[in-house]
């Protein structure tokens, strides 16, 4: 089942990111009571994980872990080198910072903090935090565990919480986000509703997630918004609490849509929009800021964005990456037979 809808909100959310990063923070001031709505963008981000929650799961739970790991690496990495080449030449060649080969090289890994390296593009931390939940996906699927959802979904949310109250276990975020788990954790939670329904487990561990997921939204709040206000955290709160039942609405399918071309293109432009916005975005900014007005930068900037996404998902995702995905599955199958066949 292909839950169409989620096209639309990832699309949004992304969307919401964007226009958090051009009309809001320091620079929101010519935005006026525009940036007052845009500045809650940032939450894109806990619904990008609800989303990853939700979605890889349907994802794994049929496949080897070949198949997982191949369909994860041609869905990131091929993106990743065309929207991560790109910034790295508008830098070069209108922004002010300096690039190494090695900076470069380690950032198209997605796994440059582990080489001592700063992200290019700020916003790519959220990819290392997918990565790491498609790591543990990996070892789940490797074990033969990953269908004992019940099992590792609730050590998961203990470490958790026993995480964002004690730090411990203090290793927990080499290998998964703590700040971000009850995103993922609910994610997957609401995609095994849409097989299993709901029972007092899955309704116990929702409720778990929204609280810790409320909290985390308050308390973040400050990190995001510049003069943080208690109603601004409340409104943070309020968000979240949408996202959530957004997606209970979901799982007993009082909200779905019909897909079709504009959807599916719409979700496809989602991944190169939220990657190449950002760095791209301020440096072109600041370029054009000296002949246009604030606002028609913005949609200037929008609609060049929304372009060249849609271009990268057209002519890179859908000509390039899923093709591979295919040979390389299929690769990876047939070899899988010629070993079972040599070991009978």
């Amino acid at each position: 089942m292909r839950f169409n809808i989620l096209d639309l909100i990832r699309f949004s959310a992304a969307l919401g990111v964007v226009f958090y990063h051009y009309t809001s923070g320091e620079s929101g001031a010519p935005f006026g009571v525009l940036a007052e709505f845009t500045k809650f963008g940032y939450l894109g981000v806990p619904l990008f994980f609800m989303i990853s929650g939700f979605v890889i799961s349907a994802s794994a739970l049929n496949r080897t872990p070949s198949e997982f790991v191949i369909s994860r690496l041609t869905r990131l990495y091929p993106t990743i080198f065309v929207c991560l080449t790109l910034t790295t030449l508008v830098i070069l060649t209108l922004g002010k910072d300096n690039i190494s080969l090695f900076q470069y090289l380690t950032n198209l890994t997605v796994l440059n903090l582990y080489a001592g390296q700063p992200f290019i593009d700020g916003v790519y931390w959220t990819l290392l935090a997918e990565l790491k939940f498609y790591f543990c996906v990996f070892l789940l699927l490797t074990a033969g565990w990953f269908h004992k959802f019940k099992i590792w979904l609730s050590i998961w949310m203990v470490m958790t919480i026993t995480f964002l109250l004690f730090k411990q276990p203090f290793f927990m975020g080499w290998f998964i986000s703590p700040e971000y788990s009850a995103f993922f954790i609910a994610g997957v939670a609401f995609f095994m509703v849409t097989r299993q329904g709901y029972d007092k487990y899955y309704s116990g561990l929702l409720l778990l997630a929204l609280i810790v997921g409320l909290v985390r939204a308050y308390e973040q709040a400050g990190s995001f918004l510049h003069d943080t206000t208690e109603a601004d955290r409340m409104i943070a709160v309020i968000l979240t609490g949408g996202f959530f039942l957004l997606f209970y609405l979901i799982s007993i399918e009082r909200v779905k849509i019909r897909g079709n071309s504009m959807i599916l293109l719409l979700g496809g432009m989602t991944y190169p929009l939220y990657l190449l916005h950002s760095k791209v975005g301020s440096i072109l900014e600041a370029q054009l800021r000296e002949y246009l007005n604030p606002h028609i930068t913005v949609v200037f900037l929008v609609i060049l964005m929304l372009f060249l996404s849609a271009m990268i998902h057209i002519y890179v995702e859908r000509r390039y990456a899923n093709p591979i995905k295919i040979w390389l599955i299929d690769r990876a199958n047939s070899l899988k037979g010629e070993h079972i066949k040599v070991s009978s």
